[in-house]
């Protein structure tokens, strides 16, 4: 009996001691989203306009942290397609940042004072991935004074991937890159 009795304290000793062990782990494995899931056409869902307003992503690199480029344009209920901006972006690496945050920049190519490269910064946008699932992509500003209001999107891969408008340039390689 009293064997038993002494097994029985010497596992639940042992169970005690495996799951403080377990729990108090640091785990250095953050699960952060795939960032190779920004590729693609993406509607903002939480708009107030008419025509849909979809943002297309393309990548260059597929190898390292995402970047690459980006045109909005505006899809009628016709399918009539009206260009609106074009970018380049980039995702920063969440573990190289301070608090681990996903930070995606974006520079507005045909900015009206882009070529003036004292005002370059006032052409860009910068933003926090909140949330990136292969359906679902949430951005939050990431500027001091500005909107904390969260953009949503769904992915459309319904869509077809629309030409590139004829006023634009093709000198632009980022926008060139394959989709």
């Amino acid at each position: 009996m009293k064997k038993r009795i002494l097994d029985l304290v010497t596992l639940v000793g042992l169970v005690w001691l495996c799951s403080f062990a377990i729990v108090s782990c640091d785990d250095k494995n953050v699960d952060y989203p795939d960032t190779k899931l920004i590729k693609g056409q993406w509607q903002l869902i939480d708009n107030n306009i008419g025509n849909l307003l979809i943002y297309s992503f393309t990548a260059v690199n597929e190898t390292s942290w995402p970047w690459g480029g980006l045109t909005t344009y505006y899809l009628s209920a016709d399918g009539t397609i009206t260009y609106d901006k074009r970018y380049t972006w980039h995702v920063s690496d969440p573990a190289a940042d301070n608090n681990g945050k996903i930070r995606m920049d974006l520079t507005w190519l045909d900015a009206p004072d882009a070529s003036d490269s004292d005002k370059i910064w006032e052409a860009a946008e910068y933003y926090i991935i909140v949330k990136l699932t292969p359906s679902e992509m949430w951005l939050r500003p990431d500027s001091k004074g500005g909107s904390n209001e969260i953009m949503k999107f769904t992915r459309r891969d319904d869509l077809p991937v629309p030409p590139k408008p004829q006023v634009w340039s093709d000198k632009n390689a980022v926008l060139n890159s394959p989709q």
